[in-house]
C-alpha cells in the first residue's frame, strides 16, 4: 500500500575498478536471493553470509526483488 512500511534487508558488493577499463569504483546494493529448489525459482534466504536473518516485522512488507547499482568515476585526470 501506497506509504505502508518496509522491513528490507539489503546485501551492498562494492570492487574497486579505478585500475580497470571502467576506471571506477562500481557499487550495487540489492535484495538477497537463493535459488529455489523448485525449478530455479528465486527464493528469499533464510540467511546471508553466515547471519541468520529475521523474518519481517508485523505490519510491514520485505521487498523480494530490488536492484541499485551505479559507479563512481574521479571527474580528474592523473598527469
Amino acid at each position: 500500500a501506497p506509504g505502508g512500511r518496509q522491513d528490507d534487508i539489503l546485501h551492498v558488493s562494492c570492487i574497486d575498478a579505478l585500475d580497470e577499463p571502467v576506471g571506477a569504483l562500481w557499487i550495487s546494493a540489492y535484495v538477497p536471493q537463493e535459488a529455489g529448489r523448485d525449478g530455479g525459482e528465486e527464493a528469499a534466504p533464510k540467511e546471508v553470509c553466515g547471519l541468520a536473518l529475521p523474518p519481517p516485522k508485523p505490519g510491514t512488507l520485505r521487498l523480494s526483488y530490488w536492484k541499485m547499482s551505479f559507479a563512481i568515476a574521479p571527474v580528474w585526470r592523473e598527469a
